[in-house]
């Protein structure tokens, strides 16, 4: 028996406050022990030289790549064979390549469980003439909807990859550098946040097929690599990307003066032309000149690899620029334009 009313007041006060506590820790347990949310995606990055697939698991919530679940590429030389045409077409042999490239690639994304599967297209499909029907042909054949993306989109792309794959990359503080086959883009943020993108054309072909044409001054049709490459040819070489890093806009060009600026280098060229070749993921203009000088005079076959025809003159126009710029040094990432449509919605197929 209670004493009195008070005290049986008193009791279900306490009783109440014991069964919320309860409730509270029972609600933070199954909140610190629910699954994050996350979801296996698939991006298909169809770039002027080659066709590359990343898989990952993504935070939707923060929007950030947690783990890397497969990835690879097949060589598809859109942007050579644009080079070659006559109408500025890809050929019907290019573009059974290229279809064939994405259904293989499609059922290996398949096989890692990919929830969706996004695909972008880059510098070649901006340029030929029958890219519109060769994305109607994809779309029926493959199931795959290829979004023709603009080079500021690339840019971009190419930006918020690099933040979603490197927390410790600080987006006021970073510029992103990506060479393709058909296009170049310097990407940073201005002070007000919005995205400023140098638009570049002086990209791996067509620095290449200058060293043939006006530097060697062999027939492109003809003569498909500059190499060997002689030390005089590379200086001259050398020369050109130096004045094609005049043109990169004056904000770029600020924001790589500034002490605190990190300049991070995506795309396949650095990572498996430039990196590979250097044997490091931090380059600097001595390290690039070294490499260079230790290649000169070899030809296709001494060099190696399936890109050889580039793999010297993409260091040449690398540390042309670099030079120009007075950038000391860059970091290689992993990322390339499938990162950044990994974690962005607006690519859902």
């Amino acid at each position: 028996m209670f004493k009195s009313k008070k005290q049986k007041i008193m009791l279900t006060v306490l009783f109440i406050i014991i069964l919320f506590k309860g409730l509270s820790n029972i609600n933070e347990k199954t909140e610190s022990n629910a699954v994050s949310p996350t979801e296996v995606r698939a991006a298909i990055d169809i770039g002027s030289g080659a066709t590359k697939l990343k898989v990952a698991e993504v935070n939707t919530k923060t929007h950030k790549i947690t783990r890397i679940v497969f990835e690879d590429e097949l060589p598809v030389a859109y942007q050579s064979s644009l080079a070659d045409s006559p109408d500025n077409t890809f050929p019907q042999e290019i573009v059974e390549q290229g279809i064939e490239a994405i259904q293989t690639l499609k059922e290996k994304a398949n096989q890692h469980c990919a929830k969706r599967i996004a695909a972008v297209a880059t510098a070649a499909f901006r340029q030929a003439k029958n890219a519109p029907a060769l994305v109607d042909k994809i779309r029926k054949q493959t199931g795959i909807d290829v979004k023709v993306i603009s080079q500021k989109q690339e840019g971009v792309l190419g930006f918020n990859g690099l933040m979603a794959a490197n927390e410790k990359a600080d987006a006021a503080r970073s510029v992103v550098w990506d060479i393709g086959g058909g296009s170049l883009q310097l990407t940073a943020k201005d002070h007000n946040n919005e995205f400023i993108v140098y638009e570049g054309t002086m990209a791996s072909i067509p620095f290449r097929d200058h060293i043939i044409g006006h530097i060697q001054g062999h027939t492109l049709s003809i003569t498909k690599s500059p190499n060997p490459i002689s030390l005089e040819h590379a200086s001259l070489a050398m020369q050109h990307a130096e004045l094609a890093a005049f043109d990169v806009s004056p904000d770029i060009q600020q924001k790589i003066k500034e002490n605190t600026s990190s300049i991070f280098a995506v795309g396949s060229l650095f990572q498996f032309g430039v990196k590979s070749a250097v044997g490091n993921k931090v380059i600097t203009q001595e390290s690039l000149h070294n490499t260079i000088h230790s290649l000169i005079g070899q030809d296709d076959k001494q060099l190696g690899g399936q890109f050889a025809d580039v793999k010297l003159s993409n260091l040449i126009l690398v540390l042309g620029m670099m030079k120009k710029l007075d950038i000391k040094e860059l970091t290689i990432e992993p990322v390339n334009n499938a990162d950044g449509i990994l974690i962005d919605s607006s690519y859902d197929s």
